[in-house]
């Protein structure tokens, strides 16, 4: 028993640590329950050169009308907002949310509207991209988003920019998640830098809020210009 006996507390001692592991391991996954409903507020602000500064918010009432391992099935309503002094809304739509946070089957038969279209393909935004499964802190991941802008007037812009986003898990703090987000173009003839930072509600299994700043830079008249840029998404 003697030579045994070290074998054991071995074995004891690395179970032991797997458990430990394993407890400081969450699930970062979008996973709403069946009937939740919540509201986020989406803030854009832009400061663009010539045009001037530019602010529009929308808030995204959303509901969970099915949830399943694979997915959530959630279904949309804007309120009327002002789009550049056009007042439009309100807005009704349909999507189905991944674990991982791609919107799929958005359905809306507003959806090809010049001001309504841009809203509601940004619904994405409001639902920064999770790994979607069981992580420790320290972990990191990447993926792409898209970016829909609307019309800005004088200082034409491309109707979407392709972002690469990469992701950290920070920390738990305050009974959330803390996670660290950085955008860069994918492509084309922009520049883009965004920093921020999301948190993740585990019990609810959504963002509860998410900041973006940062600058676009866009090439015309062989010159560049450089917008400042913030976007903010919070639950109320």
């Amino acid at each position: 028993m003697k030579r045994v006996r070290p074998l054991l507390i071995g074995i004891a001692f690395a179970f032991s640590c797997s458990l430990s592991m394993a407890s400081d391991e969450v699930n970062l996954a979008y996973h709403p329950a069946s009937g939740a409903q919540w509201t986020m507020l989406s803030v854009l602000d832009a400061q663009v050169p010539i045009v001037g500064n530019k602010h529009l918010a929308v808030s995204y009432d959303l509901s969970c009308t099915d949830s399943s391992a694979d997915s959530a099935q959630l279904t949309l309503h804007i309120p009327q907002v002002d789009v550049e002094g056009t007042v439009v809304g309100p807005v009704e739509a349909s999507f189905s949310l991944s674990p991982w946070g791609d919107v799929s089957r958005l359905a809306s038969s507003q959806l090809t509207d010049s001001l309504v279209g841009p809203l509601l393909k940004n619904v994405g935004m409001i639902f920064p991209k999770l790994p979607g499964g069981l992580v420790s802190v320290g972990a990191g991941w990447t993926a792409r988003e898209v970016l829909h802008l609307p019309d800005l007037g004088k200082m034409k812009l491309p109707s979407k920019i392709r972002l690469d986003g990469a992701f950290n898990y920070l920390r738990p703090v305050g009974g959330r998640e803390e996670i660290s987000i950085s955008y860069r173009e994918a492509d084309g003839d922009i520049k883009v830098k965004l920093e921020g930072k999301c948190f993740y509600d585990k019990e609810t299994g959504i963002i509860t809020n998410a900041g973006i700043k940062g600058t676009i830079k866009v090439k015309r008249f062989f010159k560049w210009f450089t917008i400042p840029v913030s976007i903010n998404a919070e639950m109320k």
